[in-house]
């Protein structure tokens, strides 16, 4: 018995339909290869005077935590100072918080690239980052981070010459889209205490 030909065509895009399909589906749970690593340094005051006090980093963050330990659900703003602030003040209200220094940069998995963040034209402290970064992919939700060096450059009072002010180096396992707390210092001047904050998230693509 012949088919209609007329059937025939309706199967054939009918099967082509499903092989797209599938494909994009394939595509869809396939690991990004690019991911972009948003980093920012922020200044944190906190607002209870006890918790002020406090001389330590680890200390204080344990009595006012600025993020949870499993990472807080967004992926940092920093397309304006202002936005990144209404961000990581709606994460936490426990702080008075000032922007440092932030941008974005990519790498390919299980590559190794740099860090090369310039500081905004109208920033006074000049302040940037560089170092170098690489990453492993877990899964497709998953990845090692490891920075290998982030170095904060800044322009401080009384220096005419951009000087590099902190370095760290870290590895850890991190979720896609989401913002974890680095590390940081904390720094007393007349009984309070203030805590320079570096803080990242990583997003798929470039």
């Amino acid at each position: 018995m012949m088919q209609n030909p007329k059937a025939r065509g309706l199967s054939v895009l009918l099967i082509a339909l499903l092989a797209i399909a599938a494909a994009a589906s394939a595509a869809a749970k396939k690991p990004s290869n690019t991911y972009t690593l948003s980093v920012v340094c922020f200044t944190a005051t906190p607002r209870n005077p006890k918790v002020a006090k406090l001389k330590s980093f680890e200390e204080i963050i344990k009595q006012a935590p600025i993020l949870p330990e499993s990472g807080a659900p967004f992926v940092l703003d920093l397309s304006t100072p202002a936005r990144f602030l209404r961000q990581i003040g709606s994460a936490s209200k426990d702080y008075d918080f000032t922007l440092v220094a932030g941008g974005k940069v990519t790498c390919e998995n299980k590559e190794v690239c740099p860090i090369d963040i310039p500081p905004s034209p109208d920033d006074r402290s000049k302040a940037g980052f560089s170092g170098e970064w690489s990453l492993t992919v877990k899964d497709p939700s998953t990845i090692t981070l490891d920075i290998r060096e982030l170095t904060l450059n800044m322009l401080l009072a009384g220096q005419t010459k951009v000087l590099p002010v902190q370095t760290m180096k870290t590895t850890r396992t991190v979720a896609l889209n989401r913002t974890y707390v680095l590390g940081g210092t904390a720094k007393q001047e007349n009984k309070t205490t203030t805590l320079r904050v570096f803080a990242v998230s990583i997003s798929p693509g470039g």
